[in-house]
């Protein structure tokens, strides 16, 4: 009878931790990458076509970030330099990438980039859900940021960029720009290639009812 006893309260606890009927899981945290991309071999010239859409009434746009990889062969690439206003959640005349993300991001992020430079400070920032060109007295902080002195030449690196745990509800955007504008910093960023993809990571959970965080 004891035997019987115990198999009876095992069932009650297994019972109790079971999730009821027809419940769905919920969701877990899936890594997710958004590669680069640009429309232009040069960046600068996406970047000033973005800026032009000011002048013409037209929504400011930033380069895409998204989770389709690469295709191409020819290397595309946009330069850090001193130019414009790095105090801003973005600025089209810098390397800036934008994405369509919600969901709540886990852990660490990591950007894997491709740089073409000489040693002079670079600033690796990654914002959340802010207005295009928040600048100075508007300026919002990042969800991370980093400071890299790159090594000279064309370098792969992996740069841990911190915890960035935080809920998206519909982008983030990443912006590499010198350390300090016209400090003289210069070098490129290369991306949108099958040779240098290059991409931010992270993990996230998916808001209840989206297909994934991160949207084409």
């Amino acid at each position: 009878m004891r035997g019987r006893g115990i198999a009876a309260i095992l069932l009650v606890v297994v019972a109790a931790t079971m999730p009821p009927a027809g419940a769905k899981p919920k969701p877990k945290a899936a890594p997710v990458s958004l590669y680069l991309h640009g429309s232009s071999p040069v960046g600068e010239i996406d970047g000033m076509q973005n800026w032009s859409n000011i002048i013409t009434g037209e929504p400011l746009t930033f380069l895409p970030m998204t989770p389709e990889k690469p295709s191409s062969s020819t290397d595309k690439s946009f330069g850090i330099g001193p130019q414009g206003d790095d105090q801003c959640s973005g600025n089209p005349v810098l390397p800036t990438w934008d994405a369509k993300v919600q969901g709540t991001i886990k852990g660490h992020m990591k950007l894997r980039v491709t740089l073409l430079s000489y040693p002079a400070p670079i600033h690796i920032r990654v914002f959340a859900d802010v207005d295009e060109l928040s600048c100075d007295l508007d300026y919002d902080n990042p969800v991370v940021e980093k400071e890299l002195s790159p090594d000279p030449g064309l370098n792969d690196y992996t740069i841990d960029l911190g915890d960035a745990t935080t809920h998206i509800s519909h982008r983030l955007i990443l912006m590499i720009s010198p350390n300090l504008a016209g400090a003289g910093a210069d070098g490129r960023v290369i991306y949108d290639s099958t040779a240098h993809p290059s991409r931010l990571e992270f993990s996230c959970v998916p808001d209840k009812g989206t297909a994934g965080c991160a949207a084409p």
